[in-house]
């Protein structure tokens, strides 16, 4: 654009110097000039903030790729510990059908070979005292009851949190 504008302004001083214009024309012209410099010179003030800012730009283009690695980095991770956290709730899940299948196979071997109930007799000496606190002899007396041994339902209140007594009720 300076060259035209060096043009347009040999021209007009080639004109002068032959006196083809008059006064008035000369005095726009010399306007229109002058306002033709400013608008160069604003031109290039507006150039100069163009480059600042496309320099600006691209600083913080840089910036927010280094930035965005890490982003990116902890995005990947949060997506692996997703998957691993769904995949822990899936094997815990797993673990407690097993106990479970466990517990009830255990229960039912329990019930299976539980001997049905075992008498017991229990004889016991007793001696009565007289009036006079001499002994007048002795007495035997029977006793007999009878109890359950190994079976104990796994969820009894005796057998939780303690895993020998589940054991124990295999026999």
């Amino acid at each position: 654009m300076t060259t035209t504008k060096d043009d347009i302004s040999a021209i007009i001083e080639h004109m002068v110097q032959e006196k083809t214009l008059s006064l008035e024309a000369m005095t726009s012209i010399q306007l229109l000039k002058d306002r033709s410099s400013r608008a160069d010179l604003e031109i290039e003030r507006q150039r100069d903030v163009i480059k600042q800012r496309d320099a600006t730009v691209s600083r913080l283009e840089g910036e927010l790729e280094t930035l965005k690695e890490p982003l990116t980095k902890l995005e990947q991770r949060e997506r692996l510990v997703a998957e691993r956290e769904k995949k822990i709730h899936e094997l815990e899940v797993q673990a407690a059908v097993a106990q479970a299948e466990s517990r009830t196979f255990r229960h039912a071997l329990g019930v299976v070979f539980a001997p049905n109930a075992v008498r017991e007799s229990i004889q016991r000496m007793t001696s009565s005292n007289g009036s006079n606190g001499l002994s007048n002899g002795s007495t035997y007396s029977n006793d007999s009851f009878s109890r359950t041994e190994g079976y104990q339902p796994p969820d009894s209140t005796s057998s939780l949190g303690n895993p020998t007594s589940e054991r124990q009720n295999l026999g």
